[in-house]
């Protein structure tokens, strides 16, 4: 899966601040953003589902079928939601995105590969993407868990996931802690 940030122009940023993190206990990656521009410009975020090898060689002279382990693929959109469903051998995926976008956006599918939102030109954006993969037993089921964790992360809020996952981290580290005497050796 490929999610794709992009300016529709080649105008250096005046200002470009990003984080991203993963939050566990909420299954869900986020990512702020916050850019500004000399000139306004639209930014799109693009959530993309093509086959697992990526490689132009293998499409173009092993086995010349792209659409192989595409089947079934379906992209949504739905409000600032983006969304693409697939059944691989039995097992259902939903792959949910979630841009919390300050301005206006317009949101479009042009393939079963690909959702997309673009945000209106404006020489700054501030905007919170919200990322969940979940599993069910159809793509709706995969779907609804998706929306689930998505709806729960959004209420909780990136400053508390990112405490969250803050604490987590420091919790981790604190107990894999190991001194040695000899400083040179520790660091090491």
């Amino acid at each position: 899966h490929a999610i794709l940030f992009k300016t529709c122009s080649k105008l250096k940023a005046n200002h470009l601040q990003a984080k991203l993190f993963c939050s566990h206990a909420a299954r869900v990656s986020v990512l702020t953003l916050s850019y500004a521009a000399a000139q306004p410009e639209p930014v799109e975020i693009s959530l993309s589902r093509w086959g697992s090898r990526n490689l132009w060689r293998w499409y173009s002279q092993i086995m010349p079928a792209p659409e192989k382990g595409l089947d079934g693929t379906a992209s949504a959109v739905e409000g600032n939601r983006t969304y693409i469903t697939q059944e691989l051998n039995g097992t259902h995926f939903c792959v949910g995105l979630h841009a919390v976008i300050n301005g206006s956006f317009s949101a479009e599918c042009p393939t079963v590969h690909e959702a997309k939102l673009t945000a209106a030109a404006v020489g700054e954006h501030q905007m919170t993407v919200y990322y969940n993969v979940s599993l069910g037993a159809t793509c709706e089921e995969a779907k609804d868990a998706c929306d689930a964790a998505l709806n729960a992360a959004i209420g909780s809020g990136e400053d508390a996931l990112y405490a969250g996952h803050r604490d987590a981290w420091a919790e981790f580290w604190n107990r894999s802690y190991a001194a040695v005497e000899d400083d040179y050796q520790e660091n090491l």
